[in-house]
């Protein structure tokens, strides 16, 4: 089966990861702090790899690329302690991964995904995220 952006974005937006309170299943204008952690999908990218010839002939075949980032905001900077944000951070890393490895694949081919710790601004706030990036071939 060949992924849409569509049905790439559902499937990892789609994906229940424990502690997280609110699924956003895009990015939200702004959070609620009774709604952290809470996860949404930022704008995908993709490739498609096509050669075109001087004739306008076309070699094509190759599955495409999907690639999107998936935000999980933990708590806005400045609250908390360093401890307790480091330590509730790679728990909920924890979480993710053990979520994300669960995930029925929508594409035809591979899918692989990274983790890094940031800080996520959604409306002028800035939140301690993990960011987790998908990507996916077919």
């Amino acid at each position: 089966m060949n992924a849409t952006y569509s049905t790439f974005i559902a499937a990892i937006a789609g994906i229940t990861v424990s502690g997280v309170t609110r699924k956003y299943t895009e990015p939200p204008a702004s959070i609620n702090t009774a709604d952290l952690p809470c996860s949404f999908p930022m704008l995908p990218s993709g490739e498609m790899q096509t050669i075109v010839f001087g004739n306008g002939a076309t070699v094509g075949g190759q599955l495409p690329t999907w690639t999107c980032d998936m935000v999980y905001a933990f708590e806005p900077v400045g609250q908390g302690t360093q401890a307790q944000n480091f330590g509730g951070l790679v728990t909920l890393m924890d979480a993710v991964v053990t979520a994300s490895q669960a995930l029925t694949r929508p594409t035809a081919g591979p899918m692989t995904f990274s983790l890094r710790a940031g800080i996520v601004s959604v409306a002028g706030n800035d939140y301690w995220s993990i960011i987790e990036t998908w990507t996916g071939v077919g």
